[in-house]
């Protein structure tokens, strides 16, 4: 053999532990783990049914993008809802005086979230029922329509609160509190590039005097339709409820 063909496989072989990383990053698929926070925070307001869920997501083998991840809660009777991320909050710092804390964070509506290997990703992600928002949307807009034509009309118009617009909606804002006294199952999807969708589960459990801090808020619906319909920034405190949630393994 002559000295090239010896210096061509000398230089041929220091390639090969840089073919082997290339061919290892191309077959090994990335993994993404959701690591929860020991509670969420759990709503029904002019949103509709709400999830805020403070997570860290570590990735494996690669960084990942997650494009999409969904959130499908079933009752322990069988009723089930599908939320999707609405947006997400990038967390900064918290203060804490006595039991209640403050959050310091960036919000952003989600596009996509990329994961890295080399260190935890920290968010809040909000989720959201969707097809409840567009049907609420809908009625909403119904209300405003026949609030701007009652104006254009002479004589004293209907009271606001007692035209049928206006009862649908409450109607249907006060029949759709999804949340009820009992065990749910929490099951996030994770679709992610490159590779199927990942699922992990968790449980939660509704105490009756969660529920009632939820169904506290329906009254309030009304304060919600008048500010919209006369253009007042009132504000509704909408109450809120904190449970834990367990892994499944």
């Amino acid at each position: 053999m002559a000295w090239q063909d010896i210096v061509a496989l000398i230089g041929a072989a220091a390639w090969i532990p840089q073919i082997l990383e290339w061919l290892n990053k191309a077959l090994t698929k990335p993994k993404v783990e959701m690591l929860s926070a020991q509670t969420i925070q759990v709503g029904y307001s002019d949103y509709g049914p709400s999830v805020i869920w403070a997570a860290s997501f570590s990735a494996e083998h690669q960084d990942a993008l997650v494009k999409k991840i969904t959130l499908d809660v079933r009752h322990e009777k069988g009723e089930e809802r599908s939320f999707i991320w609405g947006y997400v909050k990038e967390m900064f710092f918290q203060i804490q005086a006595g039991s209640d804390v403050g959050e310091f964070a960036k919000p952003s509506e989600v596009l996509v979230l990329k994961i890295s290997v080399l260190t935890l990703t920290e968010r809040i992600i909000v989720f959201m029922d969707s097809e409840f928002q567009n049907e609420l949307q809908d009625r909403l807009a119904q209300v405003l329509d026949y609030h701007k034509y009652s104006k254009t009309q002479d004589g004293e118009s209907e009271t606001l609160t007692k035209v049928k617009e206006v009862v649908q909606a409450q109607e249907f804002f006060a029949n759709n509190m999804y949340w009820k006294e009992g065990d749910y199952i929490f099951e996030v999807e994770m679709q992610i590039v490159g590779r199927k969708p990942q699922r992990q589960s968790f449980t939660v459990t509704f105490r009756r005097e969660d529920v009632e801090r939820l169904q506290s808020n329906i009254p309030l619906f009304q304060s919600h339709l008048r500010a919209i319909t006369t253009g007042n920034k009132e504000s509704v405190d909408w109450s809120y409820v904190r449970l834990p949630i367990t892994p499944v393994d």
